[in-house]
């Protein structure tokens, strides 16, 4: 009994001292910590209190704070840490914490290239020793420590993140985490998360995490996350001036973090309220809503399987200038110029099979798109409006049917069908119609290659093409309604210069319609295939040849004969018109009355001195046959009687000796047509000819009148004859087919198509 009165005494006072050390502990390290932390650590920590019970393992911290390096601005501070420990179970090799309690933590991070406003905290860690004495493998003697860490909760925690060479800036506030406990064997640990961000909108999560097997099954609800923090990082590639938008999802991950890349993906997800703008605050793209209904992704698998994709109110510009566009102007400098040339970039070495991609109902809503080419003498502006895109079961590898309808500015319609396949080519259907088209909207186009605006029309086309082993046969039609084009340009320079007003005069119909088929056949693969090119050439070469050869196209289109309606012949010594040049101005006559409001333009050629050479045979013909007909007279003439005198031959032994008889002796033995011009003076032969031709323009326009064409219609140039000493061909009328103030084409003059 004496020995134990002193180990009472001794017990009793190890109490004290421990229980005395226990209460002393916590202001002694909490003073120590404040005053070499920056030794310890290279930054201040200030702490309010500190308090910690050996005993039953509680440990309370407030008021923290962690400043940065240069001890001023705050890196990390909390209101309070209650860490809760069951120290006896340390004895049997387990380490459990009953309780984590983080109450309006405050953390501001940022970022400085690759440094970071924790990197010194990184760098000053201590390094781990590496002894080179053998070591005894004692660890793997002995069980692990089982570790459970239960009812880890953060309350009303803030984060700040900022970028300070991008210039943004992130901040979430009332961070709530709840996570009930954590495993290190194979329970799963269940893990919460809910966040709310100062621009707008919040984040729940919801995680199974298996720490011994890896695997994990995260549930994700993001509700109106503002991205307009995105910005800055768009703007060091893009010339952006403003993004805006609001995120939401609805998504469930899971997968194994010993496999990054086999993680499946369901769920949902949803932007709205979209704006994306240039640095002049131009749209450049927005949408109303676009959600993303998620059947599975899973890259490792190379699946993607999308039950619904749609947009709502989506609209979209582009502007196409001299020397850039929309999208290159989007596009910095720098951007363009590290761009590695198509050459350069690595190919993969194998086909990798396609990935398995599906939309099962894909639709655009409500989409509007404006197209502005300001290339032109004159911008053009195009706008699409209610776009409604639809496609069902679309897919990489399989058939696929697509249908685009559209609403344009005047109340028409445009309609697309699409049937193929993305990754086969070689068969494709694709089906275009377009109803009640202002074709006045394309007068910027119009004048740019033709040099007319137009003034009014109305436009049907449909283009029905079909692939097949990669040849196009394409068949367009083209019906246009009172389509009518102002007078030419003098200002411009056309491309193609072909007299628009008048050719497309000519195609109407009686029902001032345009109908034209326009085929398009060919190999797609062939460098030099262009469809925009065939259907330019084809049709400019239709008003090309309208142009050129009017009457022909006119007179097909009336049943008459086209093939001799080049020109009238006539008779240089005759004041009229044989009936076969009757028939021939008939035919003009038809022509014109079918376009009344077109100008027929004759010009009457002939060679004067060829001219009256004919006219001195003629009448020393008819001189001799009067002689050889008394009975008959000049003034008595009937249409047989020219016809006999046109048949007496210059050969003939009795004429030839009638005309010596006529002239004077001293040219008896010249030749026989100095002998005929002998007989008339050359003043009056040349005066014969132009009353001649004066005498044939007036019969020919009085009998266009009788006809029923008007003075307006008609116009008859008497060309002088100083112009006509170099002409060599026969003796005839040209004629050319005009509107009012339209410069006509001549048949033979050459065009330049260009059809870039």
């Amino acid at each position: 009994m004496k020995i134990l009165k002193p180990i009472g005494i001794t017990v009793a006072t190890l109490g004290v001292l421990l229980i005395i050390a226990a209460i002393i502990a916590p202001p002694v390290a909490k003073h120590y910590i404040v005053k070499h932390s920056k030794e310890m650590i290279g930054r201040q920590i200030n702490i309010d209190g500190l308090y910690a019970n050996i005993f039953t393992g509680y440990t309370r911290i407030t008021g923290f704070e962690l400043l940065d390096t240069n001890d001023r601005d705050r890196f990390v501070s909390f209101d309070s840490l209650v860490v809760k420990l069951s120290l006896f179970r340390l004895l049997a090799n387990e380490l459990k914490v009953n309780r984590i309690r983080l109450v309006h933590p405050d953390i501001q991070v940022w970022q400085k290239g690759s440094d970071f406003n924790f990197s010194d905290l990184l760098q000053n860690s201590p390094d781990t020793v590496i002894s080179d004495s053998p070591q005894t493998d004692t660890l793997a003697e002995t069980e692990p420590m089982a570790i459970a860490l239960n009812n880890i909760a953060i309350v009303g925690g803030n984060l700040s993140y900022q970028d300070l060479l991008v210039g943004s800036q992130w901040n979430t506030n009332d961070i709530q985490l709840y996570i009930p406990g954590v495993y290190f064997s194979g329970k799963n640990t269940d893990i919460g998360l809910n966040l709310n961000f100062s621009e707008g909108g919040s984040l729940h999560t919801n995680m199974q995490y298996n720490l011994e097997a890896g695997s994990y099954l995260l549930s994700l609800q993001l509700n109106d996350f503002a991205i307009d923090n995105l910005l800055p990082y768009l703007q060091q590639s893009l010339n952006v001036g403003q993004i805006k938008g609001l995120l939401s999802a609805d998504l469930q991950l899971q997968g194994n973090t010993a496999h990054a890349l086999d993680i499946t993906v369901k769920g949902s997800t949803g932007l709205k309220q979209f704006r994306l703008t240039d640095l002049h605050e131009k749209d450049i793209l927005s949408a109303g809503e676009l959600a993303v209904n998620i059947a599975t992704i899973n890259p490792e698998k190379q699946q993607f399987r999308f039950e619904e994709i749609r947009i709502q109110n989506l609209k979209s510009a582009f502007d196409l200038y001299p020397q850039s566009n929309t999208f290159s102007q989007l596009l910095k400098s720098d951007t363009l110029h590290n761009t590695v040339p198509a050459e350069d970039v690595p190919q993969a070495d194998t086909v990798q099979d396609a990935p398995d991609f599906l939309i099962h109902q894909f639709s655009v809503d409500n989409a509007s798109f404006t197209f502005q080419d300001h290339t032109l003498h004159e911008p053009f502006h195009f706008a699409l409006q209610d776009i409604c895109i639809n496609a069902s079961d679309f897919t990489f590898s399989g058939n696929n049917q697509v249908s685009i309808k559209s609403s344009l500015e005047n109340g028409g319609t445009i309609a697309l069908n699409w049937s193929g396949h993305l990754d086969d080519i070689s068969n494709q259907d694709l089906n275009l119609f377009i109803k009640n088209l202002d074709l006045k909207l394309f007068s910027p186009y119009s004048i740019q290659y033709f040099g007319y605006p137009l003034q009014n029309g109305v436009l049907a086309f449909s283009s029905i093409n079909n692939i097949r082993n990669h040849y196009l046969d394409g068949r367009n039609k083209l019906d246009i309604y009172r389509c009518e084009v102002d007078k030419k340009r003098r200002d411009i320079q056309a491309e193609i210069n072909i007299p628009l007003r008048t050719a497309l005069y000519i195609i109407k119909d009686v029902n001032d319609k345009i109908k034209m088929d326009l085929p398009v056949k060919g190999n797609i693969n062939s460098p030099s295939f262009s469809y925009k090119k065939i259907i330019l050439k084809t049709l400019t070469n239709l008003l090309i040849k309208v142009a050129v050869s009017p009457f022909s196209f006119i007179a097909h289109s009336l049943g008459l004969s086209s093939h001799d309606l080049k020109d009238i012949p006539f008779d240089i010594y005759r004041a009229d018109f044989t009936p076969e040049q009757f028939s021939l101005i008939n035919q003009l006559a038809t022509i014109i009355k079918a376009k009344p409001e077109m100008i027929l333009e004759l010009q009457q050629k002939y060679n004067p001195a060829q001219a009256e050479q004919a006219l001195a045979i003629f009448q020393a013909q008819k001189a001799y046959y009067l002689t050889t007909h008394p009975e008959i007279s000049d003034t008595t003439l009937q249409a047989i009687d020219y016809v006999r005198i046109t048949e007496i031959s210059t050969k003939d032994p009795a004429f030839q000796a009638y005309i010596t008889d006529q002239v004077p002796s001293e040219i008896q033995t010249t030749d026989l047509n100095t002998q005929i011009l002998a007989l008339i003076p050359m003043e009056e032969l040349s005066k014969q000819t132009e009353i001649l031709a004066k005498l044939r323009d007036q019969k020919l326009k009085e009998y266009l009148l009788l006809q029923g064409l008007t003075e307006k219609n008609i116009r008859i140039e008497s060309v002088q004859t100083d112009s006509l000493v170099n002409y060599k061909g026969k003796n005839c009328y040209t004629f050319q087919l005009t509107l009012e103030d339209e410069l006509p084409l001549p048949e033979t003059e050459e065009i330049a198509l260009e059809t870039n």
